[in-house]
């Protein structure tokens, strides 16, 4: 072996131990380390790194099992490792805590700077910085803090985003609904401000997936009174919704993960019990599975056509026996 070949095999070991360490390295990081250019491309073409944006190279033995947030989530510290003076915004920044997400460009990274204008390069957003926005730290990164940067995604990317990223941030404590409101009513929003309000008004932490989330962003425009994990009654501690409608129509997302595994078969015959008893009650039952998540209409339609089949028979959930509680947004009107 030459001089000139131990020393590019003592760079790519480097370089592969930096990567083994944070989980990424970026351009910037292999240079320093004497990597060049080549270098980082042979590692690529030889299946050891996998290169999602330009500047962040990320273990390929890893990358196929990663969720689309973590896989995010690297890229994001990538990039700010590169660039020390920015912070993670948007989704970035709510990756960074874990934070499930819906909807959102996972291949773009957003962050904020010191500078005048909101600036685009390949797959990174810089966006302005502004003199009070809230920064604090997610994963040993600066951020922008939970409330503002769900309140960023429901502006940059609708409604759902937002409502997904923002009953996740409540149900973990990472806000709270007075934040969201104050930063709501603030003068900071240029677009998107009606998407922030409604989000604001329909956020609720008792939803306990992002599935949830989605199925009462979709139905929040019929003027429909939702309940999530509302309590119908039933053996031991009672059985829940994941959305209850109009105080009778059930509706439930049916992922295939519920079904899998050793105890899938239990798990069916459970639910096909806790079905028949909340039927017998005389509940409607809507069933949203993967394939029907991301049609909202369709989702109305079927929710709409279970309301008018058991229009004669209004069950009266145990939360609102006694009074005639409607619930939105999770609040009691």
């Amino acid at each position: 072996m030459t001089k000139a070949h131990h020393r590019d095999w003592g760079v790519m070991e480097a370089l592969l131990m930096l990567v083994k360490e944070q989980g990424f390295v970026t351009t910037r990081q292999a240079a320093a380390l004497g990597a060049s250019a080549n270098t980082l491309s042979r590692l690529v073409a030889g299946g050891q790194l996998v290169r999602p944006i330009s500047c962040v190279h990320l273990p390929a033995a890893a990358w196929g099992a990663l969720t689309p947030e973590r896989k995010h989530a690297l890229l994001v510290k990538g990039v700010l490792a590169d660039h020390p003076g920015w912070v993670a915004s948007h989704h970035s920044a709510l990756a960074l805590s874990g934070v499930p997400l819906w909807d959102v460009p996972f291949g773009t990274v957003h962050v904020a700077g010191q500078q005048r204008n909101s600036v685009r390069r390949s797959s990174v957003h810089l966006h302005v910085l502004r003199p009070g926005d809230p920064v604090g730290e997610a994963s040993g990164n600066s951020v922008i803090t939970p409330g503002l940067a769900t309140l960023q995604v429901a502006a940059r990317f609708g409604v759902t985003a937002g409502v997904v990223a923002a009953d996740a941030c409540l149900a973990a404590g990472l806000t709270s609904s007075t934040t969201l409101r104050r930063l709501a009513m603030s003068d900071r929003w240029r677009y998107g401000v009606a998407a922030v309000r409604l989000v604001v008004a329909l956020a609720d932490g008792r939803a306990e997936s992002a599935m949830e989330s989605v199925l009462r962003s979709h139905l929040s425009d019929a003027g429909w009174g939702l309940e999530p994990q509302a309590n119908l009654g039933g053996p031991g501690a009672g059985y829940r919704a994941d959305l209850l409608v109009e105080g009778r129509v059930v509706v439930e997302y049916d992922g295939e993960e519920k079904y899998a595994g050793p105890e899938g078969h239990q798990a069916l015959l459970a639910e096909k019990a806790r079905e028949d008893h909340l039927r017998a009650e005389g509940y409607g039952f809507v069933r949203i599975t993967k394939a029907r998540i991301g049609r909202p209409a369709a989702v109305r339609r079927l929710v709409a056509r279970a309301l008018a089949d058991r229009g004669a028979h209004k069950a009266i959930p145990p939360s609102q026996r006694g009074s005639n509680q409607r619930y939105e947004g999770g609040t009691a009107l």
